[in-house]
This record gives C-alpha cells, sequence and structure tokens, in this order.
C-alpha cells in the first residue's frame, strides 16, 4: 500500500474480541475441501511415493501429466488423478476495504473483529496465509504483519462498486470474503469468481445495524459514493429500508448457494464471540476448538 496512505485505528476491543473468539473457535475445514488439496490433508501432486487417491474433474490451467487417460478413454470426461501429500493449508482473505466498511463505530469494531479473528484462526491452525485488501480497481496484497499494531495503514476506497478479483488465486485455497455486500452489482460474477477452483469458498457478512432514525426530513450521506440524499423519513420508511437490506442479502444468500458458496452473516448485536459461536458452529464454518 502507498506509504501516504491514512493510519486508521484498529480497536482494542476488536483485537481482544478477536483473541477471546480464536481460543474457543477453529476454522472447520470440511471433507470437500481436505480432499481438494489444502486441510494438512491432500494435494493434487504427482510422484511415486504417492498415494493415489480420488479424481475430479480437470479446470482450465490444470496440468494435462496428471489426466486420468484411462478414465477418459472409459468416458470421454478429462478427470485428474488426485495423491495424497501432507501440505500446510493456505488460507486466502479478501477483505472488502470500502469505506461503508469503517462505520458507524460499531460495524468499524465488528469488520475489524472479522479480519483480526481470521488472521488469528489461521495462524493457530499452522496455515499459510495470504491477504487480499480489495476495492473496485481489483486485490492488493497486504502483509497480515501490518496489523499487529494498533493502526492499519491503507486507504479505505470510496466508490459504489463492489471489489473485483482481478489476480490469480490459488487453487484448492481456503478463501474468505470479508464484505458487507453493500453496492448494487450482480452477486454473480464476484462469486463465480471467488469459488472458481477453490477448495471452499465463504462470505462473512459484517451486518449494518438499521440506524436510529427519527421522524422528518433527514440526509443521508452515501459513504460509498459520497453523495448526500434528502429523504422523509417515518414508520413506512424505516419498515421499507429493513426489508430492503434483508432482500438484499437474501439475493446474495441464494445467488452464493449456486455457486457452491456459503454466506454468513454476523450481528452486531450480539456480543462478537457470541455472534460467531451461533452462526459459525450452525453453518459448519466453525467447530469447537479441542
Amino acid at each position: 500500500m502507498s506509504a501516504e496512505a491514512p493510519a486508521l485505528a484498529i480497536p482494542r476491543q476488536a483485537r481482544a474480541d478477536a483473541i477471546e473468539a480464536a481460543a474457543k473457535l477453529a476454522l472447520n475445514r470440511t471433507a470437500r475441501h481436505r480432499q481438494r488439496m489444502t486441510g494438512r490433508s491432500t494435494s493434487p501432486m504427482e510422484g511415486a511415493s504417492l498415494e493415489f487417491q480420488d479424481q475430479r474433474d480437470y479446470h482450465p490451467g490444470d496440468d494435462f501429466r496428471h489426466l486420468n487417460w484411462r478414465a477418459f478413454a472409459r468416458t470421454d470426461r478429462l478427470l485428474m488423478k488426485v495423491f495424497e501429500a501432507e501440505v500446510s493449508p493456505l488460507t486466502e482473505v479478501i477483505f472488502d476495504r470500502s469505506a461503508s466498511m469503517f462505520a458507524p463505530e460499531g460495524k468499524a469494531r465488528l469488520t475489524w473483529a472479522l479480519l483480526l479473528f481470521m488472521l488469528e484462526a489461521s495462524r493457530q491452525e499452522g496455515a499459510r496465509l495470504r491477504l487480499w485488501m480489495a476495492d473496485h480497481r481489483g486485490l492488493e496484497a497486504f502483509d497480515p504483519r501490518a496489523l499487529g499494531g494498533e493502526a492499519a495503514t491503507f486507504a479505505p476506497a470510496a466508490g459504489a462498486s463492489g471489489p473485483q478479483i482481478d489476480q490469480p488465486l490459488h487453487s484448492g485455497s481456503l478463501r474468505i470474503l470479508i464484505s458487507d455486500l453493500l453496492f448494487g452489482d450482480s452477486p454473480a460474477p464476484l462469486l463465480s469468481t471467488l469459488a472458481r477452483n477453490a477448495g471452499e469458498a465463504w462470505v462473512l457478512v459484517p451486518q449494518e445495524p438499521l440506524p436510529d432514525l427519527l421522524d422528518g426530513q433527514t440526509t443521508f450521506d452515501c459513504r460509498e459514493s459520497g453523495r448526500q440524499r434528502v429523504l422523509r423519513v417515518d414508520a413506512a420508511f424505516r419498515r421499507s429500508l429493513q426489508e430492503r437490506y434483508d432482500r438484499h442479502l437474501s439475493d446474495w444468500q441464494r445467488s452464493a448457494q449456486s455457486h457452491g458458496t456459503s454466506l454468513l452473516r454476523v450481528s452486531p448485536a450480539l456480543p462478537f464471540v457470541e455472534a460467531l459461536r451461533l452462526d459459525g458452529l450452525r453453518s459448519g464454518f466453525l467447530r469447537y476448538r479441542t
């Protein structure tokens, strides 16, 4: 990141919440993920000392030397041999650095806690980690060690478009997108790219609390576009605002399912550890640490 980027304060409570959560909860890498090579488990490699474990569909870019030619002759399908080897898992965290992620204060604390939890949980399981800062211009690699202090040096991104994945992600990696999804782009392109050749893909959503609005004329500041709008607030408006937000997230939830990706909403209404435990365990994203 640019050396001229402003320093964003990392709330102490967010760091404390992340450490407490990582002491109790661990990432639950599924059997499907382990089979695809990343969880101290299996890796598609070739070698006489490695045991043939399984096969999977060919993906563009795969090494033709690993094709199962006998299966191709029988089925006319391109299938890749999968061999078992012990490897350290790889987690790729894609962090949406849009301005809306850092306001209001409660949501900013939740956003930071999610990111720091992912870094700490990955560290505790001995995983390799790649952290990407994402915005409408694409991905930029970021050193996770730069988040060890009280502030992080990067600029929140303005703009109405969502994050773009313009860099190749590692085949078979566990991919975590942390984003509030507060943009109007169609979910399909981003989710399709996130899930492509992934061992497993998740979207973690720090939810937006409904603002405490009083009746009357109210000026709204759009944190993404920087524009202002004057709207009349009443009970019907508040209800409509909540319904539109819920419908927006439901659209993302359905699209995520259709792309083989899981979406986890994290509520700001509960203490962080409780919110993770409630939704993370139920969804299968997390497990109790043993």
